[in-house]
């Protein structure tokens, strides 16, 4: 919260997460189609006490959580691009759906070690759909300790793959321990057909040679996990968008923690619009600014509204009557819109 004048600044519930950006204030749970980079599901923590009582809270608050994104956007509409298979050249505009099999319909769900565990995974599967997600913590029924002992000496570029049956949820789950380097095992969950284990687009290390320059080798990496990271930061974008290139927040400063909230929820709002019209408006959008494009919907959304209530005038006492009327209400004059430095873009 910007402003505090009582402990949850007047809200039910207010937290504070050190890792975060911004570390006070309310917490969201949120999910993005990675696809379009849009966010299509958000969860307000309302705190202890309120969150036992929401839905699947018998698997444990994060599993719990997840079930609920699953859930809710479960029979959104797939986006509007055929599939094919990820290591193929492609624009990265127009890149495919996570998911490389034409005739599976079912989503794939990614999530980072906050929301990945047996219990997450099994039960997104169980529900008729995919999930991908890194296991850290929550690593009950999975095979930690046996993959990074296994691959303790292993090279950078290698896994292990493992599968096994989750009984408690009759799921069949996949087992991947990864190795980018020569100490670190990251380990996955998935389900069985999220995707392939065979190898798939390496990562890219980026490192600096003894003169200073930065030179890349190619670390080889299973489809499945080259897969996870295409679309694992989606979420981080997204909010690095709103909060600190839109910044709306900041800008509107208020007492009110309501209306606090309005403004990132209106944030989301806009950065969703304006991921949409980069992916639909061609090339000429691609690469339009957050901040230009909140200009230039601001001015559209104002000019429209005068239009309108100009035609509601007209409407009421005669066509043109509003041409001559002293009291007709005006929103905002268009050269008071602040930053309008920009070149006019016609939005689709």
């Amino acid at each position: 919260m910007l402003f505090r004048t009582t402990k949850t600044g007047e809200l039910p519930n207010i937290s504070f997460v050190k890792r975060k950006p911004e570390p006070l204030g309310t917490e969201v749970k949120n999910a993005c189609d990675g696809m379009s980079g849009t966010m299509i599901w958000i969860e307000i923590q309302e705190g202890k006490e309120r969150m036992k009582i929401k839905e699947f809270q018998n698997l444990g608050s994060t599993a719990a959580c997840t079930l609920r994104g699953v859930m809710a956007t479960k029979d959104f509409d797939p986006y509007p691009v055929p599939n094919i298979n990820i290591d193929e050249e492609e624009d990265e505009i127009n890149s495919p759906p996570p998911h490389s099999n034409p005739q599976d319909p079912k989503r794939v769900y990614c999530g980072d070690s906050w929301f990945g565990s047996v219990k997450t995974s099994s039960n997104i599967g169980k529900g008729g759909n995919h999930a991908i997600m890194q296991v850290k913590t929550a690593h009950a029924r999975y095979p930690k300790k046996f993959l990074e002992e296994k691959m303790k000496d292993y090279p950078g570029g290698t896994w292990i793959t493992l599968e096994g049956h989750a009984e408690n949820e009759d799921c069949n789950l996949v087992a991947i321990g990864y190795k980018y380097n020569k100490k670190t095992v990251l380990q996955f969950v998935t389900t069985r057909g999220a995707g392939t284990t065979e190898a798939g687009r390496p990562y890219e290390a980026r490192f600096p040679d003894k003169f200073g320059n930065v030179c890349t080798r190619h670390v080889l990496r299973p489809h499945v996990i080259a897969l996870y990271f295409k679309y694992s930061n989606c979420v981080d974008v997204h909010n690095q968008a709103r909060q600190f290139d839109l910044a709306l927040e900041k800008k509107w400063l208020t007492m009110n923690p309501y209306f606090r909230l309005y403004t990132t929820m209106l944030g989301m709002i806009v950065t969703n619009v304006w991921k949409t019209v980069k992916k639909i408006g061609g090339k000429k959008l691609r690469k339009l600014a957050i901040v230009q494009f909140a200009d230039e919907l601001a001015y559209d959304m104002i000019e429209d509204a005068n239009q309108e209530e100009e035609d509601d005038y007209d409407s009421v006492f005669g066509e043109g009557s509003s041409d001559n009327a002293s009291t007709i209400s005006t929103l905002s004059p268009m050269n008071s819109i602040q930053g309008r430095m920009h070149t006019k873009v016609k939005l689709p």
